[in-house]
């Protein structure tokens, strides 16, 4: 018998293998137990899990913070299918990493209890998947805050000097200039400006749509000072204004500039005019509500402006931008003698 003949018999027939059964496909179950040596970790395929029921069930920026934080969960040395209630509060209050790798003190309270919401969002798919008999969150108590403690709004005359010391002799100074008065002059969100495509707004109508929280859509009037800002920018930057692409884009027409990278430009601006912002696109919202009640609006306009649900967090809101009232004091230094009492006293809308 030739070798050519021996090689056919050899081959096996299409028609048999065809017959027989499938190798087994091991469930998920077992991929995650596996054995001692696998590549992937346990806790690493369950966020992988964890990733696609949160493309199903939530909004993108949602699963993407929440992502984000099982992240830096791993990054802690935690597993998140074997962590206990003692570790996890431990990762809560850890010590933040600057941008060169050094400790700058602890979390903020605002980070710590969007950490603390995703690992109990974790915890409960973990459970229902019956990948952990427990949630270690139970009983983990965000740290307590008061609301808008850090709450800054600016004067006429530090927004005057803010203005000023924005350079206009090119496109990323004209781009500055329009997104502060955006700010300023609208009280939007960071995201709801950034976001803007040129088919959200009427020029001619004066009017422009964003997306505010919860994905709603809304239509407000755009100021002349804005709308006139945008414009001379985008001369500037030479934009085609095409319906698709972002007002305000970064290195590519299609996508915003990232606001982080404005927040650090305004940030050099304000310390070019001698203002301290913590929170500088923020700073500029905080200015806007500030201004509406200096300009004596209703507390219900200020809600609406906005886009508060509760008239309540709009009340807290102003109140750490104005102060807590007290009629108190003048009658208080007159009773103690001061010579201020006396005159303060005196001072209308006091009694």
């Amino acid at each position: 018998m030739g070798a050519a003949r021996i090689a056919r018999l050899e081959r096996p027939d299409p028609a048999l293998v065809a017959l027989e059964p499938p190798a087994s496909t091991p469930t998920r179950a077992a991929r995650r137990e596996g054995p001692p040596a696998q590549l992937i970790p346990p806790g690493e395929l369950a966020l992988a899990d964890f990733a696609r029921h949160l493309s199903l069930s939530a909004r993108r920026r949602t699963a993407g913070a929440y992502l984000d934080a099982l992240q830096r969960l791993l990054g802690f040395g935690l597993d998140p299918l074997t962590a206990e209630r003692v570790e996890l509060e431990a990762f809560l209050s850890r010590n933040r990493r600057g941008r060169w790798g050094d400790y700058e003190g602890p979390l903020s309270s605002s980070t710590q209890t969007a950490e603390l919401a995703a690992l109990r969002r974790f915890f409960r798919w973990a459970r229902a998947e019956g990948l952990r008999p427990d949630d270690p969150t139970e009983g983990v108590r965000p740290p307590r805050r008061e609301p808008y403690a850090r709450a800054r709004g600016l004067s006429a005359e530090e927004v005057a000097r803010l203005l000023a010391a924005i350079p206009v002799d090119s496109a990323a100074g004209l781009r500055l200039r329009a997104l502060v008065l955006a700010y300023l002059l609208t009280g939007r969100r960071r995201s709801e400006v950034l976001n803007l495509r040129w088919r959200d707004l009427d020029l001619e109508g004066g009017f422009y749509r964003y997306t505010g929280k919860g994905g709603k859509e809304r239509q407000r009037a755009l100021p002349p000072p804005v709308r006139l800002a945008i414009l001379v920018y985008a001369e500037a930057a030479g934009l085609q204004r095409r319906p698709e692409e972002a007002v305000f884009p970064g290195r590519w027409r299609d996508q915003p500039v990232d606001g982080k990278y404005i927040g650090e430009q305004l940030r050099q601006a304000a310390q070019l005019a001698g203002i301290p912002l913590e929170r500088p696109l923020h700073t500029l919202r905080h200015s806007y509500a500030r201004a509406l009640r200096r300009v004596e609006a209703p507390l219900e306009v200020v809600q609406a402006a906005l886009d508060h649900s509760n008239l309540v967090t709009t009340s807290i809101y102003l109140r750490q931008l104005e102060g807590q009232e007290d009629r108190w004091w003048p009658k208080l230094a007159a009773e103690l003698g001061l010579e201020a009492g006396a005159e303060a006293s005196s001072a209308p809308g006091v009694e």
